[in-house]
């Protein structure tokens, strides 16, 4: 290999297999299942956050060739720790990236492999990726975009009052390692004090605080704070 290689190729093309896999998988599955809740199972699926737990899980950052990644170095090993001792603080704080892109890589690499058959690549990935774990999200308001959109809602009316912009802090992680949920809480000063509010159980970082930033939106609104 040149030293001008990278698997950045394999990485884009990983990346797209591992999503149509995935599609897939779930389509076929269940026909009764909306678009939405299709699209929440991919993206829980192959997530960066679920790819480089799998990484991790493996030890895969050993067949990496790199050179002058001291500190990148550093950062994975401290993940992968992390993740043998169930530590989910420091694992949704501290996500490396690159543990995800070779996750993709590797994916990319054996699409090429089987003649991009797409039956093959299953075969070899829905294993690793847990897919017959993963249980359907019900399609319900949760998904609607009064929830999804709730981030940017607060941070908006932090703006227009003047307020400091909000802040998220983790709570906790339940469930199984190939089912995880999060807590996360939301916090705001007003001019009354400070506001803060928990959110409900989520299977990623996002919608967590966004469940955390309704339900203090919601609050805001109980109290007239919303003008």
């Amino acid at each position: 290999m040149g030293q001008n290689m990278s698997y950045g190729r394999l990485k884009f093309l990983g990346n797209a297999a591992l999503g149509l896999t995935v599609a897939t998988h779930f389509s076929s599955l269940n026909p009764k299942l909306s678009p939405r809740q299709l699209t929440k199972l991919r993206e829980d699926s192959v997530s960066n956050e679920k790819l480089a737990r799998m990484a991790a899980k493996h030890g895969l950052h050993r067949f990496i060739r790199s050179k002058n990644t001291a500190s990148l170095n550093r950062l994975v090993i401290k993940y992968e720790e992390a993740v043998k001792k169930g530590d989910d603080k420091s694992i949704t704080d501290t996500t490396p990236d690159i543990l995800a892109h070779i996750v993709e890589s590797l994916a990319g690499a054996v699409y090429l492999d089987v003649n991009f058959d797409l039956t093959d690549l299953s075969k070899v990935l829905k294993g690793l990726l847990m897919l017959d774990e993963i249980k359907p999200p019900k399609d319900e308001a949760e998904g609607s975009s009064e929830i999804t959109e709730a981030q940017d809602e607060l941070y908006g009316l932090c703006g227009k009052r003047k307020w400091p912009k909000p802040s998220y802090r983790f709570v906790k992680a339940v469930g199984f390692p190939y089912e995880k949920k999060y807590i996360y809480s939301a916090a705001i000063e007003t001019d009354d004090g400070v506001l803060s509010e928990e959110g409900d159980e989520k299977s990623t970082i996002n919608d967590a605080k966004n469940s955390a930033a309704y339900l203090l939106l919601r609050t805001l609104q109980e109290t007239s704070n919303m003008m």
